[in-house]
Order: C-alpha cells, then sequence, then structure tokens
C-alpha cells in the first residue's frame, strides 16, 4: 500500500508541475517545500516516525494549498504552531486519505490502523477522524 500511495503523490506532483527530489542528508534534515521553484526536497533518511509518505503529503501540501506569497521555504514540522503547519497536516491526511480508502466503505475504515501506517501521534487523532469519515 505505501509504495502505491507514494507514487499516487509522485504523480500528484507531476501533474501539477512539482518537482521532488530526494537528497540524503543527515538524519535530521527536514524535509522542505520550496514554492517559488515549486520544487520539494525529501530526505529518506529522516528520523522521524512520520512516514515519508506522510511528509511528502504534507510538503506537496504547501504548494497545492498554502500561502506561497508567505513563506520563502516550508520545512516539514508535524507540530501546529503555525497556521500554515496545521493546514498542510489537514489536508495533507485529505490527500492520503482519498487514496487510501477510495473504494472503502466508511463503516469500514479503520482510523487507527490508518494512523499507524503512517506514524502520526495522538493529536492528529481529530484531523484523521474528520478527513476519513466526512
Amino acid at each position: 500500500m505505501m509504495k502505491e500511495l507514494r507514487e499516487y503523490l509522485l504523480n500528484l506532483a507531476r501533474r501539477n508541475d512539482i518537482t521532488v527530489t530526494d537528497v540524503e542528508t543527515k538524519n535530521d534534515g527536514p524535509d522542505m517545500a520550496i514554492p517559488f521553484l515549486s520544487m520539494i526536497i525529501m530526505n529518506p533518511n529522516s528520523s522521524t516516525q512520520y512516514a515519508y509518505e506522510f511528509r511528502l503529503a504534507h510538503e506537496l501540501a504547501h504548494l497545492l494549498y498554502g500561502d506561497t506569497e508567505s513563506d520563502a521555504v516550508y520545512n516539514f514540522s508535524p507540530y501546529m504552531m503555525r497556521v500554515s503547519e496545521r493546514v498542510a497536516n489537514v489536508q495533507a491526511i485529505r490527500m492520503i486519505a482519498s487514496f487510501w480508502f477510495d473504494e472503502v466503505p466508511v463503516e469500514s475504515r479503520n482510523w487507527l490502523d490508518f494512523m499507524n501506517y503512517l506514524g502520526l501521534q495522538s493529536h492528529f487523532e481529530g484531523m484523521v477522524k474528520d478527513s476519513i469519515y466526512e
């Protein structure tokens, strides 16, 4: 499932003329979205618990749904200190859920498995439930 999800997200980026590049850096190097270049730089060695696919969707959300005028560069942050980060998290979850649960009836959707696969912490629970059951 994760391989197919990654390909779905990469195709979404291509359809929107967004370049996604993996750059192997130290394990603490953040992923970045650079709006003025329509580019996402991903660190496949990141030591974060969040799945690569969630982080990619998060960065895509910055470019597709974010205020691209306010920040020159977005760094991945699962913490919701800024409105732009919360919006990116919500949109990333929606993006992934639309693929993940495409043919799954609402009553069969398992929000906990979804969170576990993506490495999401408990503070994402409300966002996940809202996204997969709407």
